[in-house]
């Protein structure tokens, strides 16, 4: 019994310390135009679609990340653009990086409107293009071009499953024990 106790409390040991870690979907390596855009990170899909002036837009990808197929494949305001970013799974979205070389270039001040699956909407503005979230379980987020003359790329996301509960933890300990202890007991007799 002691030994079957033992391996228990060494693989829960070994499972409690495992936590996911943050991946960073680098989109400054895509090229050519899609309808959706789809990257496979940890056993979840991203799906990533686009609007302009209302209407679905082919996803355009090249040396400063995505755009959207319009007057150019930035991603601007002029044309209304709009960006989905959907996920098979919850996740917790870290940061979120725009192009450092057209964000706020010769157009002026680009702003972004951020919004997610849980009700956040955040205008993303002044000089800074990496932009700090910490949105926790969320399913989908948006990004719309606002201002005068935005123009960017979205250059990549940090991103991470959102990790086990510790309560899940503690329940799957329980159910390993009691069976550990049905087996000894059984085994005994």
């Amino acid at each position: 019994m002691e030994v079957h106790f033992r391996w228990t409390v060494v693989v829960l040991a070994l499972f409690a310390g495992f936590e996911a870690s943050a991946t960073s979907l680098d989109f400054t390596r895509s090229s050519g135009k899609v309808s959706v855009l789809e990257r496979d990170f940890e056993g979840i899909v991203l799906s990533v679609t686009a609007k302009r002036r209302g209407r679905n837009a082919d996803v355009t990808g090249n040396r400063g990340g995505l755009g959207v197929n319009g007057g150019v494949s930035h991603f601007q305001s002029w044309g209304r653009e709009k960006m989905v970013f959907s996920f098979t799974e919850a996740v917790n979205l870290s940061y979120l990086t725009f192009d450092s070389m057209t964000w706020n270039d010769w157009s002026g001040e680009d702003k972004v409107r951020y919004s997610d699956s849980r009700g956040i909407s955040v205008l993303l503005k002044g000089s800074n293009w990496r932009w700090d979230l910490g949105a926790e379980g969320i399913t989908s987020f948006t990004l719309e071009a606002k201002g005068f003359l935005t123009s960017t790329f979205i250059a990549d996301i940090d991103v991470e499953p959102v990790p086990l509960p510790s309560a899940a933890w503690l329940f799957l300990s329980a159910i390993l024990g009691g069976a550990s202890l049905a087996r000894a007991r059984s085994s005994a007799v």
